[in-house]
């Protein structure tokens, strides 16, 4: 089993959406990669990462005039929101 997860009083053992391990805790919002919680590891090594290429995608639209900054806004809002419901 991997780390503790943001603990915050909660010890329930959760599978990582993304490397599929064991981890105690709250987790971390996997989006853009799945809609899961995925641990903390693979939150610094894989979501991150992909929240950048996600960010740097839309920002390469935005300059090339394939979409405008309003656009680009709901784009950046879905993909980087910060879903309650999966707490």
């Amino acid at each position: 089993m991997k780390q503790t997860t943001h603990v915050w009083g909660d010890k329930i053992v959760r599978r990582c959406s993304i490397c599929q391990e064991e981890f105690r805790g709250q987790g971390n919002n996997a989006e853009p990669v799945n809609e899961g919680r995925c641990c903390d590891p693979c939150n610094h090594e894989t979501v991150f990462t992909a929240r950048i290429n996600v960010m740097n995608g839309i920002m390469k639209h935005v300059e090339e005039g394939t979409i405008n900054s309003d656009d680009a806004d709901t784009k950046v809002v879905h993909f980087l929101k910060f879903k309650e419901e999966d707490v």
